[in-house]
């Protein structure tokens, strides 16, 4: 690790923990122990396949989002959610890439809760650091990721206990993935299935100020429950809605027969999304992609695929919240070269809106990685609109 690069890290950590401490949130500091099993994304790499154990310290600043019921609203079935930044350290003593230093936007939903437990799906989206990422095969040039900086999605189930001094413990599943979308070569992927058991350190704050922080977002039902639903205007939902957006990304070549330079990318989407409510959609799209890099390569081994674009068929499902809207798709190729492969790819992207869910037109932009069988090809960076075409009725 370089000085320059420890100093961006040490400077965007300083401030992260600033950022809170403006707002006037605090962060939750977490201490876990993990066990970590490497995940080959191919049979190729199975020698990568082991199993160890490690240390990962945590400090994130979540912010529980709800809104007031009134008169022009509509409840919908959404607890109160976490929304925040978090910034991990993960010590493997034996694993392939080494240490972990990641910094993520996460995401927790409440599956189930409470008055103590509450069960939360995870997602985060966000960059990590390993420091070797190195190969345990004989071939010193077989760099394993090819980059210490790669991009990271992290999404599996947590269980936290709450207890009497706002500390608690954590239990969690979790699959993480880190690739460097083929900025550099080699890419091969690396995915860690890690199972957790952590401890939150008690928060600082007074028992009075707790009180009030939760009591603006809390409420109980007959069960005991304490939840808060989302409450959103309903006379636009459900609602039909043409998607249309433009992406670009670069790459390098995968095979060794190209020349190893920067090659671009391009995604064009047309496709329908059908809101049930203004937080969950799904919808079907059309993609037709234009990666200069299979044009070489099509080149190289006289392919006769006559088209110089891939077209694709999507399915996806989206879950918003707020203006931060969380995106899956999973497609299947309509028209391909024999350079494609699989038949099928899969994307996940995070997107924000600079409008509200309920205005008819709806710009937004959003980062998304286009994979096949969980092995990045290009991260691809969006704009778009969302055009109310009727509601339903």
């Amino acid at each position: 690790m370089t000085p320059k690069t420890l100093y961006l890290l040490f400077s965007f950590q300083i401030l992260l923990l600033m950022l809170p401490k403006a707002a006037g949130g605090q962060p939750d500091w977490t201490l876990s122990t993990t066990g970590c099993m490497t995940i080959p994304n191919s049979a190729e790499w199975g020698y990568i396949a082991d199993f160890g154990p490690g240390v990962d310290a945590a400090v994130q600043f979540p912010w529980m989002w709800s809104r007031q019921l009134d008169d022009s609203s509509t409840v919908m079935l959404r607890r109160p959610y976490n929304l925040g930044l978090r910034t991990n350290f993960t010590y493997f003593p034996n694993a392939i890439a080494g240490h972990r230093l990641s910094m993520s936007l996460f995401v927790q939903e409440a599956l189930l809760e409470g008055r103590r437990g509450t069960l939360f799906f995870e997602f985060d989206y966000g960059l990590a650091y390993y420091t070797n990422p190195y190969s345990r095969s004989n071939d010193e040039r077989n760099v394993f990721i090819g980059s210490y900086l790669n991009c990271m999605i992290q999404v599996g189930l947590n269980y936290r206990h709450l207890f009497d001094d706002q500390s608690a413990l954590w239990v969690g599943c979790l699959f993480v993935h880190s690739s460097n979308g083929y900025l550099k070569k080699p890419n091969k992927g690396l995915n860690y299935m890690q199972l957790q058991v952590g401890y939150q350190l008690p928060r600082r704050q007074p028992p009075a100020a707790l009180a009030q922080r939760f009591e603006r977002i809390r409420t109980l039902d007959g069960t005991g429950y304490v939840f808060v639903p989302e409450c959103y205007a309903d006379r636009t939902f459900p609602r039909h809605d043409l998607l249309l957006s433009y992406a670009s990304g670069i790459v390098r070549p995968r095979t060794v027969k190209m020349r190893d330079r920067y090659h671009y990318a391009y995604t064009a989407r047309v496709g329908w999304q059908y809101h049930f409510n203004p937080v969950r959609a799904v919808g079907a799209n059309v993609d037709i992609t234009y990666n200069t890099t299979h044009n070489g390569i099509q080149n190289l081994e006289h392919d006769e695929y006559p088209l110089p674009f891939y077209v694709g068929l999507c399915g996806n499902y989206e879950t918003s919240y707020r203006r931060l809207t969380l995106h899956v798709g999973l497609a299947a190729y309509l028209l391909k070269s024999q350079q494609a492969r699989t038949p099928y790819y899969e994307r996940v992207g995070l997107f924000y809106d600079f409008c509200d869910v309920d205005r008819p037109v709806r710009h937004f932009v959003g980062v998304s990685l286009k994979a096949h069988s969980a092995h990045i090809d290009f991260i691809e960076w969006h704009y778009g609109i969302r055009l109310r075409m009727r509601k339903k009725g």
